[in-house]
């Protein structure tokens, strides 16, 4: 049995994303400058859940040898990264120019470690071990994370600058009763570090995270609405 590799997926995965009609409308808003973060975030969530599902339908008995671990995982996320930087570069763009900020919009890294570490959990299994549905939610998670990382650096920026910024956590519809309570407001410099609950999801959670500054909060999303989001059907 042949391993299943990154060029075996990229194609109907890349595909998957253009016949999805819920990406397609947060796409064309995020395009047209009325989208925000939170639309990010649910597009990024919804491009994970796409990867994972290419990756289930594409591996021929669903195990982890199923898998050419190695490569396939690292080079799925890269792609995954820059399509999600890509549309956050959009949004923040936009951001800075309603806010009359001169500020370039940072670009979010690729986590590696995080990248790597999905790897290393998958080659701890036995070869013939099936896929969990928590690996599944893992590459929806790292996707939802990219929207993260990219306003924790445009945070980082223009609140070093003397920006007041703000964070909105929108809690999904179905969401549990912790993720309910870090639903709300925050500014930016109270909970900027990395291990603040308020960028926590456990598997399964698509709650999605909105950013702006002092300049332009009449555009941020009210945190008492809940999104719509739906996986994508399998």
């Amino acid at each position: 049995m042949s391993k299943l590799t990154y060029d075996d997926i990229k194609a109907p995965f890349l595909e998957a994303i253009e016949r999805d009609k819920r990406c397609k409308a947060l796409k064309k808003r995020i395009d047209a400058g009325v989208g925000n973060y939170a639309a990010a975030s649910e597009y990024a969530g919804r491009v994970g859940d796409i990867l994972a599902q290419t990756i289930k339908e594409y591996a021929d008995d669903g195990t982890v040898g199923a898998l050419d671990v190695d490569a396939l995982i690292p080079q799925s996320l890269g792609l995954d990264h820059e399509i999600v930087a890509g549309v956050c570069l959009t949004v923040q763009n936009k951001l800075n120019k309603n806010a009359r900020l001169g500020a370039k919009p940072q670009a979010p890294e690729f986590n590696n470690s995080r990248a790597y570490g999905i790897v290393e959990e998958l080659k701890k299994l036995g070869e013939y071990e099936e896929l969990s549905p928590a690996f599944f939610d893992q590459l929806a998670n790292f996707s939802q994370n990219v929207v993260d990382e990219s306003i924790q650096a445009n945070g980082d920026m223009l609140n070093n600058a003397g920006v007041t910024c703000y964070v909105v956590r929108i809690a999904e519809a179905t969401c549990c009763d912790w993720c309910a309570m870090q639903s709300g407001k925050y500014e930016y410099n109270e909970v900027s570090d990395t291990g603040n609950d308020v960028w926590r999801r456990h598997l399964g959670c698509r709650c999605t995270i909105d950013f702006v500054t002092e300049r332009n909060t009449g555009e941020v999303v009210s945190s008492n609405r809940v999104n719509n989001y739906k996986k994508p059907k399998e």
